[in-house]
């Protein structure tokens, strides 16, 4: 399903984080356009899937001034720390990005610093942070186009140790990283998958979503989605809620509100598991139609 012109504007891409905040049945989009002057976040209704508040701040962050654009907005599962991403400007005028962090200490929100020379290489894009717990500590996957990679954007992971101390940056390897384009990971706790988007690994067209496991050292090969997830357009940003049943992704496919161009802009899309069988169904889609497709 995809949301109305509220949550979605028309002609412009809705690149969006979606985090499941600590209000039940509320999501919190936050959404950022070229075009647009501001970051914008949008409370959403998830019983009724109606819009509830229409703000251009974070309410949850209480105390946090934000002096540039910011957006790939990420909490640890446990709710003590918030990622996300903002742009930097060098003076020579080119733009890159780099994550910033913030911890929530005796109900305050401190503000954000800039996460080390681990995360954020100088020069180079550092963004789209997910966090899975880790012990005591978490593991932070985000994308980068730094030095040292297998492609293009590639996904990395460093280690973040219960008083703060962060490990060094590891590429996720060849089974997830290609010579192409992987981005926007996201770890879901309660299965333990990794998603992302990938422009190289075998699919419908365009980014598809996949997702991978670790076992041992080593992930598993990607498993494509499959559709109604991944179409031959562009399918990114999968975003799963607590219970494993619900989420959000982003796409640009037939369908979206794009007045000005048929596949011009990214939409936000909602979806809900009716069961474990519908999982299971759209990964065999998936592979009947890149059968029939080898085939051809």
């Amino acid at each position: 399903m995809v949301f109305g012109n509220i949550v979605n504007i028309k002609n412009r891409n809705n690149f969006c984080t979606i985090y499941f905040n600590k209000h039940p049945g509320r999501k919190l989009f936050q959404c950022v356009d070229q075009g647009c002057p501001h970051s914008v976040s949008r409370a959403i209704d998830q019983k009724n899937s109606g819009i509830i508040s229409y703000s251009r701040q974070t309410s949850d962050l209480h105390g946090i001034y934000f002096l540039q654009y910011f957006f790939f907005l990420e909490f640890s599962p446990d709710k003590k720390r918030f990622f996300f991403t903002r742009s930097v400007k060098t003076p020579e005028g080119n733009t890159y990005y780099e994550i910033y962090m913030s911890e929530l200490k005796a109900g305050k929100w401190f503000q954000p610093v800039r996460m080390g020379d681990q995360v954020n290489v100088q020069g180079y894009n550092n963004t789209q942070p997910s966090v899975a717990l880790s012990g005591k500590g978490y593991i932070l996957y985000f994308a980068s186009d730094r030095p040292g990679g297998i492609g293009k954007y590639d996904i990395w992971s460093v280690t973040i140790s219960a008083d703060g101390k962060v490990g060094n940056a590891v590429n996720l390897g060849p089974n997830i990283n290609t010579i192409d384009d992987e981005v926007t990971p996201f770890f879901d706790n309660k299965s333990q998958f990794l998603f992302f988007s990938s422009s190289w690994h075998k699919g419908l067209g365009g980014f598809d979503i996949f997702k991978a496991s670790l076992k041992g050292k080593e992930w598993s090969e990607p498993t494509n989605l499959g559709f109604p997830f991944n179409t031959n357009f562009n399918d990114l940003y999968y975003t799963v809620g607590e219970s494993g049943q619900q989420g959000y992704f982003v796409s640009n496919r037939t369908g979206s509100l794009s007045p000005k161009g048929e596949n011009c802009c990214n939409d936000i899309y909602y979806f809900v598991y009716k069961d474990a069988k519908a999982k299971a169904d759209s990964v065999k889609k998936v592979l009947a139609i890149a059968k029939r497709a080898l085939l051809d």
